[in-house]
């Protein structure tokens, strides 16, 4: 009874490994498809050729990004890419990233999600530079065999910020500057002031 009870239970551990190898193998086009996916963003993005990333969005896409705007379809996201990049008036003057995959793709059928982290590097038209670690997760639906993106959302940290670190820097810089121009300005006036009583007295 045993040897039975310790045969099936064999059988069902190879049974299950088995299947789970094959479900891996089944999905080994569809893992390399993703890789190559994230290899085309983050060179789109490097290199400021996000028309390279179109093919892969669906119509209706959704993309949330790092400062919580949200996109709605392929020309909301080429708008908002150009109003923080892609204008003279933009807020970047360049972008550099690079991504990695945090964990192997999860399917449910045709449905993929994915997530990862980045290392962002921003080039502010000001002159600043900031580097910052961000996480994304993007949901993907194949369809007649191809892979489309269909919500990609960016998160940083909003208690450990570097963006918004130098943006209070530069608060505090400003409001030190101001109290100090204030003051001198105040001694001036009084200055003027007390002259001018000792030249009516």
């Amino acid at each position: 009874m045993k040897n039975f009870l310790f045969t099936g239970f064999l059988l069902l551990l190879i049974f299950q490994t088995g299947m789970s190898f094959s479900d891996e193998d089944n999905r080994a086009e569809d893992r390399t498809a993703l890789l190559s996916y994230l290899k085309i963003i983050e060179q789109a993005l490097n290199e400021g050729t996000i028309e390279d990333i179109v093919p892969l969005l669906r119509e209706d896409v959704v993309v949330t990004f790092i400062n919580a705007e949200v996109s709605r379809g392929i020309p909301a996201v080429l708008e908002y890419h150009g109003k923080v990049i892609g204008s003279s008036n933009a807020l970047l003057s360049s972008y550099a990233t690079k991504a990695q995959i945090s964990k192997p793709a999860r399917f449910f059928g045709d449905i993929a999600i994915v997530d990862g982290t980045t290392v962002d590097t921003y080039n502010f038209a000001t002159g600043d530079v900031v580097e910052m670690d961000t996480v994304w997760s993007v949901t993907l639906l194949k369809e007649d065999n191809v892979w489309k993106i269909a919500q990609l959302n960016f998160s940083a940290n909003p208690f450990s910020n570097p963006i918004l670190a130098k943006i209070e820097s530069k608060i505090i810089i400003f409001t030190v500057a101001s109290l100090i121009i204030g003051l001198i300005i105040g001694l001036i006036i009084g200055l003027i002031i007390g002259r001018f009583k000792k030249k009516n007295a």
